[in-house]
């Protein structure tokens, strides 16, 4: 019995001594992780065999130096801690980029191959690959390793996205990249975004033409309607008519080259091809079911009230039409129209003119002569209030361009 009971007590000493044991390492434990993220430094120092820690003071060094080279005391370290934690792809990084130093090109791509095949979540071994996918002339394996990269990590698009708008030069490389937009990538409708304004109108078109249907979601919604406007600005309409035919099926060909305000010239998915009310202080526009535009104007107002690009045969003459009906019988806010040029990298003013403020309700036309190679102007309505108080209102009706 007294057996029993000695036997029993050494058990419970046993179990108070492991469950503070135990208390203490989970202290500790917690202790570090917190260390390895506040202080990769200190946490390395503390246990140099632990890869995270390790591999949180080797991206330390390398953010503010990437040309520093891994030490060999630091690839002795990632190699030990592959023995406790041997799917560590961090640590096979920092052996690659050992090796990579010591221009071992077989083994350094031995271990950033394993580091890619155990994850794709370390962004310095999918830049490294990228790198290297590059300088073998592997375009399909360098965009594998951008979708990769840009996948965990959308943030590096202000500096990838730059370069692969750039490389949309080559046709090797809008074969190897469409795939991607045309499944959908998570980072696509970003990088289409900010290849529409960078690369080349010609390689967008080639880049997106083929796959063009999957582009009408929101998402992509802004990069689609500059393809669009570009195309038409660098003299390819029936491009620019083909594209917004297959982002926007509903909408006819009729309908966008109409001048007025209708629901297909004011669709968003057109973008600068359709109307834009400015939203400002002072100014309250809006369009009625019929297509009229009326504005209130509240002093002291100046500025434009509605723009558009519209597209044009280029050399030809045509006439604007207008009806416009100011509201009471006192001062009128005076109104002007302009058409400018769009050209790729400039808009010029061609035509410009004030119209009647004599009576309350004017019908109007305007003779414009558009410039040779201009297929794109940009129309924009201007108003400026009376320096009356009070709001001044005016109607547009039966607005045409023949």
């Amino acid at each position: 019995m007294k057996t029993r009971k000695a036997l029993r007590r050494i058990s419970l000493s046993i179990l108070a001594a492991a469950s503070v044991a135990a208390a203490y390492e989970a202290a500790a434990f917690s202790y570090f992780s917190y260390l390895r993220h506040a202080s990769p430094r200190a946490a390395n120092a503390l246990r140099p065999q632990d890869g995270l820690a390790l591999l949180a003071r080797v991206n330390l060094d390398v953010e503010r130096d990437p040309s520093q080279l891994i030490s060999p005391s630091d690839a002795l370290a990632a190699r030990a801690s592959l023995v406790e934690r041997p799917l560590n792809e961090g640590a096979l990084r920092i052996l690659g980029s050992y090796y990579d130093g010591l221009r071992s090109e077989r083994r350094a791509d031995a271990a950033m191959r394993l580091a890619d095949k155990v994850s794709r979540r370390d962004m310095l071994n999918q830049l490294w690959l990228i790198e290297r996918s590059v300088a073998r002339d592997d375009v399909p394996g360098a965009i594998r390793h951008y979708h990769a990269a840009l996948s965990v990590h959308p943030e590096l698009g202000g500096i990838l996205f730059p370069v692969l708008s750039k490389a949309l030069a080559f046709g090797e490389v809008r074969e190897a990249l469409r795939p991607f937009l045309a499944s959908g990538a998570t980072w696509m409708p970003a990088f289409l975004t900010a290849a529409s304004t960078q690369a080349s109108i010609s390689d967008l078109e080639d880049f997106t033409m083929p796959v063009a249907a999957v582009l009408k979601g929101e998402s992509y919604q802004t990069a689609a309607a500059t393809i669009i406007q570009r195309l038409a600005v660098a003299g390819k309409t029936q491009s620019a008519l083909n594209f917004a035919a297959k982002i926007a099926p509903d909408i006819q060909r009729e309908a966008i080259e109409n001048f007025g305000l209708s629901a297909a010239t004011r669709d968003p998915r057109l973008g600068r091809l359709s109307w834009s009310l400015s939203q400002a202080d002072g100014i309250n526009s809006s369009v009625t079911d019929s297509g009229a535009l009326t504005a209130s104007l509240t002093p002291p107002f100046s500025g434009e009230v509605a723009t558009r690009d519209v597209l044009l045969n280029p050399g030809q003459r045509y006439q604007l039409t207008q009806q416009i009906e100011y509201e009471g019988n006192g001062e009128r806010p005076q109104i002007r129209w302009s058409a400018a040029c769009v050209k790729e990298n400039s808009i010029d003013t061609f035509w410009d003119e004030y119209v009647p403020r004599n009576s309350s309700e004017i019908s109007y036309k305007s003779n414009i002569v558009v410039p040779k190679e201009c297929p794109v102007a940009r129309f924009i309505l201007f108003s400026t209030s009376p320096d009356s108080q009070g709001d001044f209102t005016f109607t547009i009706n039966n607005l045409r361009l023949n």
